[in-house]
């Protein structure tokens, strides 16, 4: 049965920079928290710590996460794998 809470496929999607930065009203220290919410709300497993928002360290409860950045677009992919069941 599928679980809602555990993903069985990759979910992957990419975010520029320069978007989060202007979604965070150019507050350079939340750029990170802000693609956190955006993975949180994909249903990526990550880890939020609410006492440092500002910590840019990207961390998932489970799976592995994996990121690839296109410089000239200034675009970050990111790709989460579930564990292997």
């Amino acid at each position: 049965m599928n679980d809602p809470t555990h993903p069985s496929d990759n979910i992957t999607f990419s975010v520029r920079y320069a978007d989060l930065l202007q979604e965070c009203n150019g507050e350079t220290d939340l750029v990170s928290y802000m693609l956190k919410i955006h993975m949180h709300e994909l249903q990526i497993p990550i880890v939020i710590d609410p006492l440092s928002i500002r910590s840019d360290t990207l961390e998932v409860m489970h799976g592995r996460l994996t990121s690839y950045t296109y410089p000239p677009t200034g675009t970050t992919s990111y790709i989460w794998t579930p564990n292997e069941s």
